[in-house]
């Protein structure tokens, strides 16, 4: 699926529910007044009761759509609480199964439904118990450490630093972001890297040495080892499956 820039999307809700891979630009959300910011690599799950308003950002908007055979639906909503709410994510676990699974889809290989199944159970067992925006937003710290990530993460940046801007130990910082997000300091940052990274892979042309710089990493290797490690493959394979994805999709 794909959305030209600045598409205002009035409030409405999907017949089936779906998970949703952001590949390039972003856009947010809002849902009971609250707005949810996504970007690449964001994994956005909505169940088909779940009403939301959106608004895609000046870059526009390109994603994998996720909409599993009835049956399975089934299964993994009886089974799990994937769909229990709306949910915006970003975490390597699911980032890696969503490609994984895509790969496969788009492999020509033969899939039969048990493998299908399978897999979206999987995913749905891993998404389910993957800490969201909604929940690391009722934490002010975790909201104040997230402000500074989000300004400076393309530049050196320690957690020694975010905790001397906040006031905060280091070890107190940390503590309170695994408790509310699932992930460290280091990688949170890393993560926002990692999604810079993605979208400007799929949205240009530039090297990826010279878009590893931009992003913050020390280099082009060293973006590459955190990179395969988040999404399960290289920023090359990424670029291409992205420019792929991209070119069967017609704006929405």
């Amino acid at each position: 699926m794909s959305y030209a820039p600045a598409t205002e999307l009035p409030p409405h809700s999907h017949e089936s529910s779906s998970v949703t891979l952001v590949l390039s630009g972003g856009g947010h959300d809002i849902v009971d007044g609250i707005r949810y910011e996504f970007a690449p690599l964001t994994a956005l799950i909505k169940p088909r009761a779940c009403v939301h308003s959106s608004l895609v950002a000046a870059s526009g908007f390109s994603a994998i759509c996720f909409e599993l055979p009835p049956a399975v639906l089934r299964r993994v909503e009886s089974r799990t609480t994937l769909f229990a709410r709306c949910r915006w994510v970003m975490d390597p676990r699911l980032t890696t199964r969503l490609l994984g699974l895509y790969v496969l889809l788009r492999s020509g290989e033969p899939v039969d439904l048990s493998r299908v199944t399978a897999w979206a159970e999987d995913i749905a067992a891993v998404g389910s118990a993957t800490p969201d925006s909604s929940i690391a937003r009722r934490c002010p710290r975790t909201c104040d450490a997230e402000a500074v990530i989000a300004e400076r993460f393309r530049g050196p940046l320690r957690v020694g630093e975010i905790a001397e801007e906040l006031g905060l130990h280091p070890v107190y910082l940390t503590r309170v972001s695994r408790r509310s997000t699932g992930a460290s300091i280091g990688e949170r940052i890393a993560r926002r890297r990692v999604s810079w990274l993605a979208g400007r892979l799929a949205g240009t042309r530039r090297s990826v040495a010279s878009l590893a710089l931009g992003a913050g990493f020390a280099d082009h290797a060293h973006a590459c080892r955190v990179f395969r490690k988040q999404t399960g493959l290289s920023p090359t394979a990424y670029r291409a499956l992205a420019g792929a994805a991209a070119t069967s999709l017609s704006p929405t």
